[in-house]
C-alpha cells in the first residue's frame, strides 16, 4: 500500500536567492551614531558637555559587538552589549533627573 503524504500549508524551501532578500541590501541600512545623525540637524542646547561621554559609550559598544565570541554561549556573547547599553541609558537618565545637566528637549531627543 502506498503511503499518503500529508498536505502541508507551506511550500518547499526556495533557493537561497529568494529566501534571503537582505543579501542585496546589506550595505543600505547601517546604524548611524548620534553624532552622524546630528551633522545635518542642529543639536539641542546642552549637547556639548555630554557629547564626549556618549561617543565613548558608542565606541565601547562597537568594540563589544566586534569582539570574537567563539567558545562562548550565545547569551554570554551579548552580555557586554547589554551592560554598555544599560550604562549609557543610566548616564542619560542621571544627567536629566539627578544632576540636572541636560534640558528636557535634549533628554527627549536622546530617548528617540
Amino acid at each position: 500500500a502506498a503511503r499518503r503524504r500529508r498536505w502541508r500549508s507551506w511550500s518547499a524551501p526556495q533557493p537561497p536567492s529568494r529566501c534571503r532578500r537582505t543579501s542585496s541590501h546589506e550595505g543600505l541600512y547601517t546604524r548611524l551614531t548620534m553624532v552622524q545623525k546630528w551633522k545635518w540637524k542642529k543639536a539641542p542646547a546642552g549637547w556639548e558637555p555630554i557629547q564626549e561621554k556618549l561617543e565613548e559609550f558608542e565606541r565601547e559598544l562597537r568594540e563589544a559587538v566586534a569582539e570574537p565570541h567563539e567558545g562562548k554561549r550565545k547569551t554570554e556573547s551579548v552580555w557586554p552589549v547589554h551592560k554598555i547599553h544599560y550604562e549609557k541609558n543610566r548616564f542619560i537618565y542621571d544627567s536629566y533627573y539627578k544632576d540636572k545637566t541636560i534640558s528636557k528637549e535634549l533628554y527627549e531627543r536622546l530617548l528617540r
